[in-house]
């Protein structure tokens, strides 16, 4: 399988996070000082962790860390949007929290078993995983067909998203890329 880069994997028993920056919602003030961390991710104005039970934990903007987050972990990835996360469960499931306009509910789950994850970085909330088979599956904001148009697989081992695109890649796919193009992010 190819190797999986989501987040900053910190290794477990690193003490703390150092956040540095604007701190207008408190996310670089708020950041936990001690602890062990697994993984970490940034939205805007907030940042979370995985601390060493696998469990998430979010500071910053209170849209996101004021919302109930997940259930004890284990939990193996988790990613940051701009005002909401979400983290995937051993198990395949993905949690989504925070705040959301496109369709993403508080507490939306996706119940196909997911292997990888990944999230739209603007306002435009999407969500994209990749299945146990290999498709990829996607909900929320359509627009630019950022949710329709996922490839099915199989084949597909990691999704990763940026502004207004998603893509995905495996072994014997190559890379697939769909959703907005204007800065040729797709290719035609």
């Amino acid at each position: 399988a190819l190797p999986k880069l989501t987040g900053w994997p910190l290794g477990a028993g690193l003490g703390g996070v150092t956040c540095w920056g604007r701190d207008q919602q408190g996310q670089v003030a708020d950041a936990p000082t001690t602890g062990a961390w697994t993984l970490l991710t940034s939205g805007f104005r907030f940042s979370c962790a995985l601390n060493s039970a696998d469990d998430p934990v979010c500071w910053g903007d209170a849209t996101v860390t004021g919302a109930a987050a997940p259930d004890p972990g284990p939990w193996v990835q988790l990613v940051a949007g701009q005002d909401y996360a979400c983290a995937l469960r051993s198990t395949g499931n993905i949690v989504c929290w925070g705040q959301f306009t496109e369709g993403l509910v508080q507490g939306h789950q996706l119940d196909e078993p997911f292997t990888d994850l990944a999230l739209n970085s603007n306002l435009l909330e999407t969500v994209c995983g990749v299945t146990v088979d290999g498709g990829v599956l996607c909900a929320g904001n359509d627009l630019a067909g950022r949710a329709s148009d996922a490839p099915a697989g199989p084949g597909f081992e990691q999704v990763v998203g940026g502004k207004w695109s998603f893509c995905a890649r495996g072994p014997t796919t190559g890379i697939a890329c769909w959703g907005g193009g204007l800065f040729a992010q797709v290719a035609a």
